[in-house]
């Protein structure tokens, strides 16, 4: 089942319900998002107080056995 698919049931769920019902499940919804931001922001404050948290990829060895020639590096700040 894909997003859309879900989304259409619930609407399809939602207005089967009597008013005072489908108030409360708007309630839960903004509720809901409200909790979603709250972690998002929490998330992205962790990682900017604490960029340890960030995965580390280690590039050690990347360049082993590979030596640019005086011409290939000319060529490479040319390029950029």
């Amino acid at each position: 089942m894909n997003q859309y698919q879900v989304y259409e049931d619930i609407i399809r769920s939602l207005k089967q319900l009597p008013l005072d019902k489908a108030l409360e499940v708007w309630e839960f919804i903004v509720s809901l998002n409200a909790q979603h931001k709250r972690h998002s922001e929490s998330v992205q404050q962790q990682n900017y107080r604490n960029p340890t948290n960030r995965k580390i990829v280690k590039l050690k060895g990347l360049w082993k056995g590979f030596e640019p020639t005086d011409e290939e590096i000319k060529q490479a700040r040319k390029d950029i």
